[in-house]
């Protein structure tokens, strides 16, 4: 038996879809990109300072000495040291700078053997960046001039440059969450409003009374307004409800059926004796008069109206009972000509002229119920044709299946206004019962066979029926 799995739901799924693939990728990207913001803005402004202090020790023009580091250090400020490389050919061996004694050996000690300059050094508990620049002494001699940033200093300065960065990202992440809000409530809100329709339908169902249930009014159509894939879930929806209540309708028909039916053949069955008494006294009587040599039209006319009232009872009693087929093999043009001889008087009373025509068409069927649809099309044909007409019997096989065609030269069926010809009490005769073509068309589908009328384009109607051969 199939089971229901639940899996995390949609909007959770969205979200964590949006989160993963929009938000972090766009958190990761900001990130990065103000770091590489921070490092530029502290490389220019070492650069700049450190520009700033070789320009001012050039100006001055003085011999590089402790003294002078001090005092260049308290113009750009407590928290920057500057030191200066006497022997530019050998990094931190020969230093002066500004800082103290202590100080200046941790410098030296980390700038002494060193090909290239280091990016950061850290003196005691500082962390410095440094910046260099080359400078000139008023011997005209080349020297080295560090200038020691204090960390603190530049993450500051980075701060206050990513800060509106910072800022302006901040709605933009917020705009992003809210549309992923907003994307999972616009797609989960219509699969909520459909599913509690759809509940509203269980629950109804379930409350409902019995006739309710049975005629489909607890169905009710789903009213919903959604994008394009969920429309289309509602409309397959609405339509399994149509399939539904014509389903429950046609159970509901059958159960009146049966009961209909099961009165209709207690009537049938208690009507059918006397009618046939009085058929036959009625015939008895039109035979002696005929051996006088005497007619009489209104006897005619009632033995005529007894055979019609007998078919009727004899579909009544047909709708009292479902006679399952017992399918043998049989010659439907065999079937067909019985019917004629049958029907012969008859035909000829209504001036209706008849023929079979075709060869052996072999199919597989009860012969008995078969020639019973035959005899039902047969005098609905006749009694199409009240002035008289010709009517033709038409046998063919081919692919595998027999087909018998019933052809009239009546007025034709009118089949545009959407009636079934083949549903229960429906007919367009003024005295038909409108159970006929229902028996007709029930027996053929329990053979597996195809039944139908046609309005010709010469004028008449074409009634067929199929059967496997």
């Amino acid at each position: 038996m199939p089971a229901v799995r639940t899996h995390p739901g949609i909007r959770r799924r969205i979200l964590i879809a949006f989160v993963i693939f929009t938000i972090l990728p766009a958190a990761a990207l900001s990130y990065l990109g103000m770091r590489a913001v921070g490092k530029v803005i502290e490389t220019r402004l070492v650069r700049e300072r450190t520009t700033n202090a070789a320009r001012v020790v050039s100006e001055m023009r003085l011999p590089l000495s402790p003294l002078m580091m001090q005092r260049l250090s308290e113009i750009f400020g407590e928290e920057d040291e500057v030191a200066a490389e006497l022997n530019p050919d050998a990094i931190g061996e020969a230093l002066v700078s500004s800082l103290e004694a202590p100080q200046e050996a941790q410098l030296q000690a980390q700038l002494h053997g060193h090909a290239t300059l280091p990016h950061s050094v850290r003196i005691g508990a500082h962390d410095f960046v440094i910046g260099t620049s080359e400078v000139r002494d008023p011997q005209g001699r080349t020297h080295a001039l560090y200038l020691l940033v204090d960390q603190h200093v530049l993450d500051d300065a980075k701060a206050a440059a990513v800060r509106p960065l910072v800022l302006a990202a901040a709605p933009v992440l917020l705009a992003m969450i809210l549309a992923a809000v907003y994307v999972s409530r616009t797609i989960t809100k219509p699969i909520r409003t459909l599913s509690a329709q759809i509940e509203g339908q269980v629950a109804d169902g379930e409350h409902g009374s019995q006739a309710s249930r049975l005629n489909g009014n607890n169905l009710r159509e789903v009213d919903l307004d959604a994008p394009r894939e969920l429309a289309d879930l509602a409309r397959t929806f609405n339509r399994m409800l149509g399939r539904l209540r014509d389903t429950q309708q046609r159970l509901l028909d059958t159960e009146r059926l049966a009961a209909v039916g099961k009165t209709a053949a207690s009537v049938a069955h208690e009507v059918r004796n006397p009618l046939a008494g009085i058929r036959m006294n009625l015939q008895l009587l039109q035979q002696h008069l005929a051996r006088e040599g005497r007619t009489d039209e209104s006897l005619t006319i009632a033995i005529a109206e007894l055979e019609r009232l007998d078919g009727i009872v004899q579909e009544m009693l047909i709708l009292g009972r479902k006679a399952e087929p017992r399918p043998e093999p049989i010659d439907l043009h065999d079937v067909a000509q019985e019917v004629l001889q049958l029907l012969d008087r008859r035909l000829r009373h209504a001036n209706v002229q008849a023929a079979l025509e075709g060869e052996s068409t072999p199919a597989k069927a009860d012969a008995g119920q078969i020639k019973q649809v035959l005899l039902n099309l047969v005098i609905n044909a006749t009694d199409a044709m009240p002035q008289g007409g010709r009517l033709v019997i038409r046998t063919t096989a081919r692919d595998g299946h027999g087909r018998v065609e019933v052809e009239d030269t009546g007025p034709g069926i009118d089949l545009d206004h959407g009636e079934d010809p083949f549903a229960w009490f429906s007919t367009t005769k003024s005295a038909g019962s409108g159970i006929g073509l229902a028996v007709c068309k029930q027996i053929i589908e329990a053979h597996a066979g195809k039944i139908a009328l046609e309005k010709m384009e010469t004028g008449g109607t074409r009634a067929w029926i199929e059967l496997t051969s």
